[in-house]
């Protein structure tokens, strides 16, 4: 009980109040209170904080319920209200950006509360249903693309949704201009609003183990791990996939966890700080196919950590694995099961 008390103690005490800067390149000036402070990593984000980046600059923020917000060069960013408590549904969340450039991946209050968070520009404020989206607010004219999920966007006319792959040029006073997005449309938007920061992935998770101490490092650890994923559609094409239940085309083998075998995946399981490796736990294993038409490349391996409430795709396909920050001393209901991967209008 004291370790569990001395986990949730640390990580509230990092997030002293609603999130974190994990990335800052050049210049930007924080204002609290009336004071004017410099951006800096590691400096921890309150209610109210107003966030200016100048010319050249770019800021990457992890919030408490793990969504991120990148901002671009000359970007306003402000923190209206914030309050999370997880499986609380009145958590809520409004953000403000009155000019600039931004791109938002929403965490946990996508599922637990998402017609809670509110971001407001000058021009209209949008709403989530689980989403990755980004903008670039000017004083009469948003426009805005959405990468994943959908948005909906109120102005004064009325709200709008704008769904996956769409772009939408906004203002006050007019019904929306809705489309398809292009791949140079989305790119120029992307790299405008600072998302790739100075630092890659891999190099962003190597700044945090080398600059947090547990708990908090693994916490952050996960919400990379999770954005990430969230946001792989960025990185890929505009091939759209859907995922069907596969367990009678393929079969699960060699399932290992941090190195030790199982013949089969433990259905209840804790961990503690000497099971994890970096404060991490993999799980991996062999995925086969069964039928001579399907090759293995079409299946893919889902695991759930709630008992088959929520599952997330693992890597690969042969050899498939999976990798999390579990809280010490809690129990995990594990289950895998095979999907398989169709192209949207394939047979």
């Amino acid at each position: 009980m004291k370790i569990l008390f001395f986990i949730f103690f640390s990580i509230a005490y990092i997030y002293a109040n609603v999130g974190i800067i994990v990335d800052s390149v050049g210049n930007s000036t924080l204002t609290r209170g009336g004071k004017f402070l410099k951006v800096a990593r590691k400096m921890k984000i309150q209610v109210h904080d107003i966030i200016l980046t100048k010319k050249g600059a770019r800021v990457k923020i992890f919030f408490k319920d793990d969504t991120a917000v990148s901002l671009g060069e000359k970007t306003s960013f402000a923190v209206d209200s914030y309050f999370y408590e997880n499986k609380d549904k009145k958590s809520n969340v409004k953000f403000k950006v009155l000019k600039g450039f931004f791109k938002t991946v929403t965490g946990k209050i996508s599922k637990v509360a998402p017609n809670r968070f509110k971001l407001q520009t000058r021009n209209a404020t949008i709403g989530i249903r689980g989403t990755v989206f980004a903008a670039q607010v000017g004083d009469k004219l948003d426009v805005t693309i959405c990468t994943d999920g959908t948005i909906v966007i109120t102005t004064n006319i009325g709200s709008y949704e704008l769904s996956k792959g769409g772009i939408a040029q906004v203002s006050q006073n007019s019904v929306p201009k809705i489309s398809k997005y292009t791949e140079q449309q989305k790119a120029e938007i992307i790299k405008k609003s600072g998302w790739h920061g100075s630092m890659t992935q891999n190099e962003l998770k190597n700044y945090i183990k080398n600059n947090f101490k547990e708990p908090v490092k693994s916490q952050l650890l996960e919400v990379i791990e999770n954005i990430f994923q969230k946001d792989s559609s960025e990185r890929g094409n505009l091939t759209q996939y859907r995922l069907e239940d596969a367990d009678n085309l393929g079969f699960i083998d060699d399932i290992t966890i941090n190195g030790r075998s199982f013949d089969e995946l433990p259905r209840n399981i804790e961990f503690y700080a000497d099971d994890m490796k970096d404060g991490r736990i993999t799980i991996s294993g062999l995925l086969d196919s069964d039928k001579k038409d399907i090759p293995v490349s079409e299946l893919l391996v889902e695991i759930s950590l709630d008992g088959g409430d929520n599952w997330k795709v693992a890597s690969g396909h042969g050899e498939w694995k999976y990798s999390f920050s579990p809280k010490a001393g809690k129990t995990y209901e594990l289950s895998l099961k095979i999907v398989r991967k169709i192209t949207v209008g394939s047979n």
